[in-house]
């Protein structure tokens, strides 16, 4: 396994050819595409849902939502190694119903609960960890939402795909022999990203002793994932 900050070339190239192989004749626009369905249900390895669990920082105080959970195995495993509480959605009522089974032999049912729903619809509010394993687009389409709704510092934790354009906080890449299947490759990459701090406006700032004679102002300005500003003294 190999950590990283950013994605290598070679790594790209390997994922493009991972997704060429995807057994899909053309992706519809992503909301259109979303009604039907945001990725065709493919059971995560259980190597990946350690290492996404792993890279997550996973704990007793988080709130894990998978959006696409299919038969709910990180939730579950999240709620019964780690003690998180967790909630899946899926568009399949079928997967949700089994999820929901698979919870309670598990002994985790009273911590996560699984329902059928628009992942798009999700409120996120709450989460301290997102995982995904959904098609590039989805992912793509869902980076204003998460911004939008998730707590600074919150970790999302997405499989293979990126959430251009966000810069990925790091990345592990690995092969699990068991996704030649899935894929054609054995090749996995998980992108790590952490939830930026809402600081835009205007800040007036008062340090002790003769730091600052006066207080100064501080006005910031920030553009997704860039900030900047202007400070503003006697």
């Amino acid at each position: 396994m190999n950590d990283h900050g950013a994605p290598s070339s070679n790594a790209r190239r390997r994922l493009l050819g991972a997704l060429s192989a995807l057994p899909l004749a053309g992706l519809a626009p992503a909301r259109a595409f979303a009604q039907r369905v945001a990725a065709p249900y493919v059971p995560t390895p259980w190597p990946i849902v350690d290492a996404m669990l792993d890279l997550a920082r996973i704990g007793r105080d988080d709130l894990l939502i998978d959006l696409g959970s299919g038969d709910g195995r990180l939730v579950v495993t999240a709620a019964k190694r780690f003690g998180a509480r967790g909630y899946g959605v899926d568009i399949n009522p079928e997967l949700v119903a089994l999820a929901n089974r698979n919870a309670a032999e598990a002994g985790v049912a009273s911590r996560v609960r699984f329902e059928q729903r628009d992942l798009f619809q999700t409120d996120l509010s709450q989460a301290t960890v997102l995982t995904l394993y959904l098609l590039p687009q989805m992912v793509i389409e869902l980076v204003p939402r998460i911004l939008a709704q998730m707590p600074a510092g919150a970790r999302v934790v997405s499989h293979d795909y990126g959430l251009s354009p966000w810069p990925p906080e790091r990345y592990v890449e690995f092969d699990v022999p068991e996704k030649k299947a899935i894929s054609g490759t054995t090749f996995t990459i998980l992108y790590l990203y952490i939830v930026p701090a809402r600081l835009a406006g205007a800040w007036r700032l008062e340090l002790p002793g003769t730091l600052l004679a006066q207080p100064a102002s501080l006005v910031i300005s920030q553009e997704r994932f860039k900030l900047s500003g202007t400070l503003t003294t006697a």
